[in-house]
């Protein structure tokens, strides 16, 4: 279950206690029980998962990224974790309409920005 900085308005993974950005306490988003979250993306290292969040941040999708490891095998798990990208299954079609606009090459990360703009 993702938790929910409110002052912050941001979501984080469930395994935060203390939000980043301001240092306060991270309830679960309690709002958010009912509404089942799925994946939607995955990612190799954390700077391809903040790429994908960003794209969801700038569409205001909410949205949580889990880190997953390999670490049940005695072997360090350095390069081995998946970072997964959940959104809440209601907004599962906007994401898979962003994605396929993304493979015809009809989307770039500035296209709201142009769009507030203009």
């Amino acid at each position: 279950m993702p938790r929910y900085c409110e002052p912050c308005d941001t979501y984080f993974g469930d395994s935060f206690a203390v939000c980043p950005l301001c240092g306060g306490e991270l309830p679960l988003a309690t709002t958010l029980q009912e509404e089942t979250w799925v994946v939607v993306g995955t990612a190799r290292n954390p700077a391809d998962a903040e790429i994908l969040g960003g794209l969801l941040d700038a569409r205001e999708i909410p949205h949580v990224v889990a880190k997953r490891g390999v670490s049940q095998y005695p072997a360090p798990d350095a390069g081995m974790e998946l970072y997964l990208l959940l959104v809440p299954d209601s907004f599962a079609a906007a994401v898979q309409e962003l994605q396929a606009a993304a493979e015809r090459g009809e989307l770039s990360l500035t296209d709201k920005d142009l769009e507030e703009e203009a």
